[in-house]
């Protein structure tokens, strides 16, 4: 008697869900949210800290977990008289539109307001063609061959 005789057997093809548009959306947005946290950190005078998961050998040689504080860097810096954020994706600076890649305000507390703009063009897909931009790899390899 078979050991699989009592079960439901079907074959299926796993799909992947999401495609590669929806996962740098994806990846966007949680970044903006990553920003937006830290700029209301910074905003109350209190101190943000994100920890990642590390892998290192002990004195023994086994393979132990630590707990380390993650570096965020933040999208929005001083200019002048203005604060200026750039969007990014990795360390890629992002085109948001035709006129440049970077917004201007004029005080730390409308940086909100345009991560929160950032975060809508992302959902909506208005960003897609800068995250492809950024995203898109070249090979090397046919670029040397058609030099040549």
């Amino acid at each position: 008697m078979s050991a699989f005789k009592k079960l439901v057997i079907k074959n299926i093809d796993r799909k992947n869900i999401l495609t590669m548009t929806e996962i740098r959306r994806n990846k966007l947005v949680a970044s903006v949210d990553l920003q937006s946290a830290l700029l209301d950190a910074e905003l109350h005078g209190q101190k943000f800290s994100v920890t990642k998961l590390k892998w290192t050998k002990s004195e023994n040689g086994e393979r132990v977990s630590q707990t380390v504080e993650r570096k965020i860097k933040p999208w929005y810096f001083q200019n002048n008289d203005h604060i200026v954020v750039q969007a990014k994706y990795g360390v890629k600076i992002l085109t948001l539109s035709k006129d440049g890649n970077s917004v201007q305000v004029s005080k730390r507390s409308e940086v909100q307001g345009v991560l929160a703009a950032i975060k809508e063009a992302a959902i909506t897909g208005e960003l897609d063609t800068a995250l492809e931009a950024v995203t898109h790899r070249s090979n090397r390899k046919s670029k040397m061959v058609k030099a040549a």
